[in-house]
């Protein structure tokens, strides 16, 4: 029998504040915690032995319902019977570990599975002597407002945080936030193939991440100032692979000008950088670099009508705006700034919101996964 303590996680989301799509090319990317965007996920012992897996604000496509399923623990020990867990679980999932998982999950929809097989997976990864037990477990997760799909990192806080409760649940000790994180990204890479890691390291990491790809990937931890924004969502859906596709087909028509592009992306991340170890970063410093950051993503064509109406919005209200992510739709973050008003910062909100947007006031940089 096992006896999981009762234990809840929580993580934050990200944005990218620079570097989209330039990342692609070994340019500098830098991405922050979005401190109120969070999942949690809570790990109960039952004493039948069966999995209950409820993803509270997610919709079945399969029956319309919240996404809630439950299944015998002795259908799961069935599938995983071969399954070890040393070269099965870590860094990636395997191939049987993969099948093992479609096998139980083979009756709901694509992408019913995609949201159930992580919680799954981390469950039989992280505490496998529950396949023997005659108890059971209960993985709760919510994400309340969290948008699904706009580029924010909701997997990756997803995956973070059930990490996070599984392996506190099965301990009284001091989890290490390095193992989490390792959970973490092989379950995000059955959801993403072959994940950057970025999100999840922001995830169970908070603050932000430099990230820098080469033949050696670089990835550090950057501790910055709390940094106060104000998050849109156009609603507009976006096919990343689409716009990265479109940034490719740039860089190949003209390589020198796109390269130039992304030269100065990456002195921008630069910069910012400079600025935060030195204790110089200013609401005008950042402002500027934000500025000349969305400039170059309009000259690789991925910004749209509405991050360009949003970015002339805060202009009015003396605020700075660049999109988040791959582009076409999607989020923006706006830089608020210390002697903003909250009346501007109203008028502001009500402008984007006549235009069918949702606004969130939130800060960047704050903590990574918590538990309580």
């Amino acid at each position: 029998m096992v006896t999981l303590l009762t234990t809840t996680a929580n993580a934050p989301g990200k944005v990218i504040l620079f570097g989209e799509h330039a990342v692609v090319y070994g340019t500098t990317a830098i991405a922050a915690s979005v401190s109120s965007l969070r999942v949690s996920a809570t790990i109960s012992s039952t004493s039948t032995p069966t999995v209950r897996v409820a993803l509270n604000n997610l919709t079945s496509k399969k029956d319309g319902k919240p996404l809630i399923r439950s299944w015998n623990l002795s259908a799961i020990a069935a599938a995983f019977h071969s399954i070890a867990q040393d070269k099965d679980f870590l860094p990636r999932p395997s191939a049987r570990a993969i099948d093992a998982l479609r096998s139980i999950l083979i009756d709901e929809d694509p992408k019913d599975i995609n949201a159930l097989r992580p919680a799954l997976f981390l469950l039989v990864a992280i505490v496998p002597e529950i396949l023997n037990s005659t108890s059971g477990v209960n993985i709760d997760v919510v994400s309340g407002e969290f948008p699904v799909g706009a580029g924010l990192g909701s997997s990756a806080a997803f995956c973070t945080a059930v990490s996070a409760a599984l392996l506190k649940a099965r301990s009284k000790s001091t989890v290490d936030l390095e193992v989490v994180n390792n959970y973490a990204f092989a379950a995000e890479v059955l959801l993403h193939g072959n994940p950057s890691g970025v999100d999840n390291s922001v995830a169970t990491f908070g603050g932000a991440i430099v990230f820098k790809r080469g033949l050696e990937t670089i990835m550090k931890k950057l501790v910055i100032p709390p940094l106060r924004i104000l998050l849109t969502n156009t609603h507009v859906p976006r096919e990343t692979k689409v716009l990265v596709a479109g940034v490719r087909q740039l860089y190949d028509a003209n390589p020198s000008a796109i390269q130039a592009l992304f030269d100065t992306i990456e002195g921008l991340a630069g910069s910012f950088q400079h600025h935060v170890t030195g204790n110089t970063l200013t609401d005008v410093v950042l402002s500027q670099i934000m500025a000349t950051n969305q400039v170059a993503l309009e000259a690789m064509q991925v910004s749209h009508t509405s991050i360009q109406s949003i970015c002339a919005a805060s202009k009015e209200h003396q605020m700075t705006t660049k999109l988040t992510g791959a582009g076409g739709g999607g989020c923006t973050i706006t830089l608020i700034p210390a002697d903003c008003s909250n009346e501007t910062l109203k008028a502001l909100i009500k402008d984007l919101e006549a235009f069918g947007f949702t606004c969130l006031e939130t800060s960047l940089g704050g903590a990574g996964v918590q538990w309580s």
